[in-house]
């Protein structure tokens, strides 16, 4: 498998390309992600009437940072 990626700043989202070579077969796929940042995440649940109660950067609980591999928010709704 070859993959290409690129990531646009002003839209957040990550564009890649997927070529897989299989068997003599060749199959291209193109995809795109929209990817979130916590903030923003944060202000869509606001908007919704949920406070975040606490974030995770695994399903551990570890501490979120910059390079956690998830994101896990955990929220309530506003009383």
């Amino acid at each position: 498998m070859l993959e290409t990626r690129k990531f646009d700043l002003a839209t957040s989202i990550n564009y890649s390309k997927q070529i897989i070579i299989q068997g003599g077969e060749r199959i291209e796929k193109d995809f795109s992600v929209r990817l979130y940042s916590f903030h923003e995440l944060k202000s869509m649940l606001e908007s919704m009437g949920l406070s975040v109660i606490a974030s995770y950067g695994s399903f551990k609980k570890d501490t979120l940072t910059f390079d956690s591999m998830r994101m896990k928010i955990v929220s309530q709704k506003i009383k």
